[in-house]
């Protein structure tokens, strides 16, 4: 409706919500890159890892955006060693670089 207003229409209710700050998250699909080999290995995805039974040992994230480094970090944190690719110059490629230097030094 504006900057600050959305309707939400619900069981043919509309409800009229007001913020100072409104953020739409409507979730994506995991991109499996191709490449030779991939098919050969039991890869997870953002989606299919939360059907793991115990904590892998080494993980290999590929990609650097913000899903990437939450679940590297949260991996990490629970004891896995993690490695994290991605191949842009940099993580979180569409923040500002002061937002992407600092993540990459704390994940370091």
């Amino acid at each position: 409706v504006s900057p600050w207003e959305v309707d939400v229409t619900s069981n043919g209710e509309t409800k009229r919500i007001t913020t100072r700050s409104i953020i739409i998250a409507t979730g994506a699909k995991p991109l499996v890159p191709s490449f030779e080999g991939l098919d050969k290995v039991d890869y997870l995805t953002s989606d299919t890892l939360w059907e793991l039974e115990e904590l892998p040992k080494r993980l290999l994230v590929l990609g650097g955006g913000p899903i990437g480094c939450e679940l590297s970090q949260a991996f990490q944190r629970l004891g896995s060693q993690v490695t994290q690719v991605e191949m842009a110059d940099r993580l979180m490629g569409p923040e500002d670089d002061d937002t992407a230097r600092l993540l990459s030094e704390r994940l370091n």
